[in-house]
């Protein structure tokens, strides 16, 4: 009652101070602590973990986060990165050479990025159009198919494979089609 006895707006005050404690909250806030906001929502679209995998999804962004990542910006509050940060992780990353990992991170990165921007704690996206400035990947190189002459070496091979029956079965029904 006492701030509608000065004339002002209740609702006013209370979205002004509300706005000022987001402010705050925003200026405290770190790359690190705001991760697993994005990991909770990211990892339900990617459905159950395979824990057992070595190649999932989870696993590599968990991997590239503690690798790369957050030993660079963890710490840095969400609202200060800006895109030199993101390239300096990935330059790093093309620097060794693992061009598609980079590519991995930079999308990871926009992800994120992107959901901060959804929670109002950033304004623009550092990480966007990063594909930009990357290194261009080298042309694949597809393996040689095998010409006929080279077909009995293989099945000598294969009759000596000591693996599982189901591959030595796969690949000898994969030579009649």
């Amino acid at each position: 009652r006492s701030v509608i006895a000065k004339g002002e707006d209740p609702r006013l005050l209370h979205r002004r101070t509300s706005q000022a404690q987001q402010s705050e909250d925003r200026a405290s806030l770190t790359f690190k602590m705001f991760v697993p906001q994005w990991k909770e929502l990211n990892y339900k679209r990617l459905g159950p973990d395979e824990p057992h995998k070595k190649g999932s999804t989870r696993t590599q962004i968990d991997r590239y986060l503690e690798k790369d990542i957050l030993p660079i910006i963890g710490f840095i509050p969400i609202e200060q990165i800006i895109r030199a940060d993101v390239l300096s992780i990935i330059r790093k990353i093309e620097k060794r050479g693992k061009l598609s990992i980079a590519e991995k991170v930079r999308s990871w990165l926009t992800q994120i990025f992107r959901h901060a921007v959804f929670e109002g704690l950033i304004d623009v996206n550092p990480a966007l159009d990063m594909s930009y400035l990357a290194s261009p990947k080298p042309p694949a190189q597809n393996n040689p198919h095998l010409e006929k002459e080279d077909i009995p070496q293989l099945l000598v091979a294969l009759a000596n494979y000591p693996g599982d029956i189901q591959t030595k079965l796969g690949l000898k029904l994969l030579l009649l089609t």
